[in-house]
């Protein structure tokens, strides 16, 4: 939708506010998100933000892998 604006708690400070988008990407190719960035599949993860916060890569992800791709030792 054009011209729309998210407002909610921001992940940050947890303030109510109208909220920014930072996506933190990673090179996985995963199952959840499917998403090419760069023309590389990777993972993604979102943060939605207020204008007064900078917001800082997690410090963990959350990932869904299909386990027929890879091989288990």
């Amino acid at each position: 939708m054009s011209g729309s604006v998210e407002y909610g708690k921001c992940q940050c400070c947890g303030k109510e506010a109208i909220l920014t988008r930072t996506y933190f990407y990673y090179d996985i190719d995963c199952t959840c998100c499917g998403s090419i960035h760069n023309g590389k599949k990777t993972h993604f993860e979102l943060i939605r933000h207020c204008s007064k916060c900078v917001p800082k890569e997690p410090t963990t992800i959350k990932v869904h892998l299909t386990a027929s791709k890879y091989k288990v030792d």
